[in-house]
């Protein structure tokens, strides 16, 4: 294919993944929605308001995610307050990851399936469905696919420290972000030092493992200093996924689903009592348990997981595995497929297919590069100059975000105790007796509960969320509603604002 023709199917790419990513992002989830996967907005707006990483104002510090994405929510919060202004910004980078596909497609296969890669991404139903979500899959996407162009860089020249520097920051930058490929490094240096001259390939391989080590220094510092606890990654996030694995379910559990089926209510019940440290403990040692009781059926299920977890992308992963059709492996389309297939560790604990959304992208670069090469449609592939220019350009603003949440993280401080502990000890009381009745499907009690601890204190945000929810599953959909709207405005610093200002806001949920 000419450079001007792919050019221009790459414009219409643009235009096309753009305006439905902007439509995407114009929808609204509703309050109700909202508030199922709302942690990330929470911890965004409350490190930009009190320089604090917790979920709610009053709540604790914690360290349950990490701090990447809620720190691209606070930059955001303090040019363009409220959820609408994330969507947007979602837009734009998976507008621009369109561009990054063709890039990543044009170093590896040529024009032909660089641009056939970013239409393939361009009209993706799964990216599309997560621009408007306030959750970090979008984002994360962006991470992986600079990681996988650095990547596929460094491939070319396994020697390099240069390019291994490059491909060290870019993971480092994904790992404060989510943990998902914290053993990748341990997957790839081995094939590193199995390339030729593996005498010189040590320092790369050192380098590629040594700054994301590095990157994670603030978090880990922020954790031991706040919690007393080494906490190199997320404290707990994925442990509900493994312990589900562990008892033989095939999908991550949501909390909702588990209480409906009413006999995992002494697991929920230990898990909502103790603090985060004492949490993931408790949850360790009974994965541990049922792991050594049924090893052999715990490995059968990671097998079944695969259709589950591939689900929404299968075609596009069958089709990947063409370019191993035909000799002459170029290094950098293996180093892609090594990236797609590690994300297969999420086989080992209970799944959503929205965990592999962000590889997509690189699945698009595979599929129309295997489906050229097997046509023998492939071209010269692209110099390097403009793949490393877009490298440079998308990593600029990540690094920016990391340097501001690391700033804001290593200057947090711990709240003050509350002034009456009398009142905060009976307003935990009756929220820990609402936690206790909703786990055991007993939601009446529930809000009578959560009511209690709001009449101590009306503004308590934890209490008004969890009251919110109770009303939803009893069918006070109303109630339950304006539970929602008020930890809202709330959150949002606008419960003295004027009625049309909170409205405006509102209708942003």
């Amino acid at each position: 294919m000419s450079l001007r023709a792919a050019a221009a199917l790459l414009l219409a790419s643009l235009l096309a993944g753009g305006a439905l990513r902007w439509a995407a992002a114009s929808r609204s989830q509703g309050l109700a929605e909202f508030w199922q996967e709302w942690e990330y907005y929470g911890m965004g707006v409350e490190l930009a308001e009190s320089g604090t990483l917790r979920v709610l104002p009053g709540l604790q510090p914690t360290a349950n995610r990490l701090p990447l994405y809620p720190a691209f929510i606070g930059v955001l919060r303090q040019t363009v307050p409220g959820p609408r202004a994330v969507r947007f910004a979602q837009a734009a980078f998976d507008t621009a990851a369109i561009g990054g596909v063709y890039v990543l497609g044009a170093l590896t296969g040529g024009t032909l399936a660089a641009a056939a890669a970013a239409a393939l991404y361009a009209v993706s139903g799964p990216m599309l469905g997560q621009v408007p979500e306030l959750t970090l899959d979008c984002f994360f996407g962006w991470l992986v696919l600079l990681t996988a162009l650095a990547l596929a860089l460094w491939a070319r020249e396994p020697r390099s420290g240069r390019r291994a520097a490059a491909a060290g920051l870019a993971l480092g930058l994904c790992l404060t972000c989510r943990s998902t490929l914290w053993l990748f490094p341990v997957c790839l240096v081995p094939a590193v030092f199995l390339a030729k001259g593996w005498r010189s390939s040590w320092r790369a391989a050192l380098l590629f493992v040594a700054i994301p080590t590095c990157l994670l220094l603030p978090w880990s510092l922020r954790n031991l200093r706040v919690f007393h606890a080494f906490i190199p990654l997320e404290n707990e996030a994925p442990m509900m996924a493994i312990w589900a694995a562990s008892v033989g379910r095939l999908e991550a559990p949501t909390e909702l689903g588990l209480i409906a089926e009413r006999h995992w209510g002494e697991v929920l019940e230990d898990y909502h009592a103790q603090g985060e440290t004492a949490r993931r403990r408790d949850l360790w040692r009974r994965v541990r348990g049922n792991l050594l009781a049924r090893p052999s059926s715990y490995a059968w299920e990671c097998l079944k997981r695969i259709p589950v977890l591939w689900r929404e992308q299968w075609p596009f992963l069958l089709l990947s595995f063409t370019v191993l059709l035909r000799r002459g492996h170029r290094a950098e389309t293996l180093a892609l497929l090594g990236l797609v297939l590690y994300f297969n560790v999420h086989l080992l604990m209970g799944v959503f297919p929205r965990f592999v959304r962000p590889v997509h992208g690189v699945l698009c670069v595979l599929a129309a590069v295997g489906a050229a090469r097997f046509l023998r449609r492939e071209d010269p592939p692209m110099a390097e100059k403009a793949a490393w220019g877009f490298l440079a350009a998308g990593l600029a603003p990540i690094l920016f975000l990391y340097m501001y949440s690391s700033a804001l993280l290593l200057r947090e401080k711990r709240p003050e105790a509350p002034d009456s502990p009398g009142m905060a000890a009976a307003i935990k009381g009756f929220s820990d007796l609402g936690v206790q009745a909703a786990v055991r499907g007993r939601w009446e009690s529930a809000d009578e509960y959560f009511s209690e601890a709001l009449s101590t204190d009306p503004g308590q945000g934890e209490a008004l969320v969890s009251r919110g929810l109770a009303r939803q599953v009893l069918g006070r959909t109303q109630d339950s509603d304006i539970d929602y709207a008020n930890v809202a405005l709330r959150l949002e610093r606008l419960t003295d604002a004027s009625p049309e200002a909170r409205a405006s806001r509102l209708r942003q949920y």
